[in-house]
């Protein structure tokens, strides 16, 4: 064995290092710096005795195993505590520098101060036979939260996983910093995940102490003491990499604790660059994180404050950063609600997109009805978020969004109900001003078709057809009776009142018949028809020529009704203009005049009875016709 050398046995003595281990060195490939003078490399046969003689009493015999870790300032083995039969973790330090081993101690006694369920416990602490200082503390089993931060895509944990581990963390910071130590190399690689999930904050090599009086009485480094950097660079607070010592307190971790977060939002280090110097200058400079839509605004807010470049822009304390991360994992579920309503806004907008592409009155209602599902969905995840939380950032401004986008479509489409329904949730002037507009057009669209409407109404043949038939049927007894009356009193010409009383009944008839037509015409369903005054004008003209004929006759001093014949040809030609008018089946009537009038100036003494019985046969045919059904409705052309 080899002695231990005076001065490194006065140093552990000053350092009151009374704890002696013994560690049998299994290994092959682990080899302690040498220098001139040092001890000489350990064979794998070689052990590590107590201070002082070999098998002395009160010696601890640690057995060790297998390396499972190399840190800055020593290497890690999984060993065996023999006297209590349990595997721990040995910390070896790998260098015989008087800063590196004070370092080393102060880790010890730091982490032996700090009892708590997420720092690992430390057993024994003590220098071998040979100088090597061993640190024997609690082995974990699991992996570092690095590692499931950068796990692949199908293996990697939820974020709630990890703002978990980042609780637990936040509690033995806060522990810490009770106890005036500050950690100072906090990063996802020095956080240990158990296998049964426990957290364990790891590597106190870096750590100070911010109380003077304790640290000179633990041996413990003061934080005022450091002048150079310390930590990890990609993590680094400024005034870490400025070795700032004055300057670090409980927010410097509070620094470290937000760069940890934001490699667990973003899966990269806060401080980053093509080579180390830019690294380094990174967090010289305190560079403010950036971060991509994905990750939620609150905790990127959180990340934010946490690694200001100024401390006093940070939260003041691990336990406030902490809290806000309790804060978030509150709203959590305010936050899921506003990206599904964010989703279904997408969804709505993709929606109208595809409306104006639809080709088929089906393809545009199934759009439609996808148009109005996705909004009302957006506004019921929006406003059920604003319920749990009313200050969760996104919902208003996002249901203005999706009331915006229905507004939008609503126009294009010109659907004044709809937009005015929504107008008043996303009320703007220029917004208003288009609902306006529209409303102004469809106004004159209205009023055109309201027009167009009253004038096919007006022209409607069908609205009449019925009263018109009524007219017929009344003239064709009206007619034929009068035909009968006159053919009786042609017979008694001789008796001198007769002939006026035949033009009396005559007129009558025509009187009757004109005033039967205009009442029920001005009775029917269209009032202000334009057909009726066609009709009336019709077989006014028609009544017109029949009277004038009747006095042509009388003052050419011929036989009564001797033009009768004439008169059948008007009404032959009052059906036909009908006929062209509207329906040709009018000219079955007109043809039928037509033959009256040639057979009335054929047999000339029978001309009134001809013209009765067409008159009476023709005229009320018609009204039958029409009130069965015939139409009257205008060709088409």
């Amino acid at each position: 064995m080899n002695p231990v050398p005076a001065d490194l046995a006065a140093w552990a003595a000053t350092l009151k290092l009374d704890v002696a281990v013994r560690s049998t060195y299994c290994p092959r490939d682990y080899r302690p710096p040498s220098r001139p003078g040092s001890l000489p490399s350990l064979s794998n046969t070689e052990s590590f005795g107590p201070i002082g003689a070999p098998g002395a009493p009160g010696a601890e015999v640690v057995e060790l195993i297998e390396k499972i870790g190399e840190g800055g300032m020593g290497t890690v083995f999984r060993g065996m505590q023999t006297s209590l039969g349990r595997e721990v973790a040995v910390k070896l330090v790998r260098s015989h520098n008087a800063d590196v081993l004070t370092h080393f101690v102060s880790e010890a006694r730091v982490a032996g101060r700090l009892e708590h369920s997420g720092i690992v416990p430390v057993h024994l602490v003590g220098v071998s036979s040979d100088g090597t200082l061993q640190l024997v503390m609690r082995l974990v089993r699991g992996r570092p939260w690095s590692a499931l931060i950068h796990a692949e895509a199908n293996e990697r944990a939820p974020l709630i996983e990890h703002l978990r581990i980042l609780r637990s963390v936040c509690n033995a910071m806060s522990y810490a910093h009770a106890n005036r130590i500050l950690h100072r190399d906090l990063k996802p690689q020095n956080v240990m995940v158990a296998e049964f999930g426990q957290v364990f904050v790891v590597d106190w090599g870096v750590a100070v102490g911010t109380d003077p009086a304790m640290c000179a009485l633990l041996g413990i480094v003061h934080a005022g003491e450091t002048e150079s950097p310390a930590g990890t660079p990609a993590y680094m607070a400024p005034e870490l990499a400025r070795g700032d010592g004055a300057a670090q307190d409980a927010r410097t971790d509070v620094y470290l604790l937000g760069a940890c977060l934001y490699e667990a939002l973003t899966c990269r280090m806060l401080h980053a660059g093509p080579d180390m110097a830019a690294v380094f200058s990174s967090a010289l400079r305190g560079d403010a994180p950036t971060f991509g839509a994905d990750v939620p605004w609150e905790l990127a807010e959180i990340c934010r404050r946490a690694t200001a470049c100024a401390p006093s822009e940070r939260f003041p304390s691990a336990e406030a950063f902490g809290s806000a991360i309790d804060a978030y994992l509150e709203h959590r579920e305010a936050h899921a609600l506003v990206d599904t309503g964010q989703r279904a806004v997408e969804s709505l907008r993709e929606a109208i997109g595809r409306y104006g592409s639809a080709t088929t009155p089906e393809g545009r209602a199934s759009i439609a009805a996808e148009i109005h599902r996705t909004h009302t969905e957006a506004h019921f995840s929006f406003g059920r978020a604003l319920d749990v939380w009313g200050g969760v950032r996104g919902a208003r401004e996002s249901a203005r969004d999706a009331d915006e986008s229905l507004l939008g479509h609503a126009l294009d489409t010109e659907d004044l109900a709809l937009a005015e329904r929504v107008l008043p949730a996303c009320a703007t002037e220029p917004l208003r001003a288009r609902v306006a507009t529209l409303r102004e057009r469809l106004d004159g669209r209205a009023r055109e078709l309201h027009d167009l409407r009253d004038h096919a109404r007006r022209m409607d043949w069908s609205a009449i057809a019925a009263p018109l038939g009524t007219v017929f049927i009344t003239a064709g007894l009206a007619g034929g009776g009068g035909g009968f009356v006159t053919t009786l009193g042609l017979q008694y010409r001789h008796v001198g009142p007769v002939l006026p009383a035949l033009g009396v009944v005559w007129a009558l008839v025509a009187l009757g018949i004109g005033a039967a037509a205009v009442a029920r015409l001005r009775r029917s369903g269209v009032p202000d028809s334009l057909v009726s005054p066609r009709m009336l004008g019709i077989w006014g003209a028609v009544a017109l020529g029949c009277v004038l004929v009747g006095i042509m006759n009388e003052v050419m001093h011929d036989a009564p009704f001797h033009g009768s014949c004439y008169s059948a040809l008007m009404i032959a030609i009052g059906f036909a203009a009908m006929a062209f008018q509207t329906q040709r089946w009018l000219l079955a009537p007109a043809a039928a005049f037509f033959a009256c009038g040639v057979l009335m100036a054929v047999f000339s003494t029978h001309a009134i009875a001809i013209f009765g019985a067409t008159w009476l046969v023709v005229n009320t045919s018609v009204g039958v016709a029409l009130h069965r059904g015939a139409t009257l409705e205008e060709r088409r052309r």
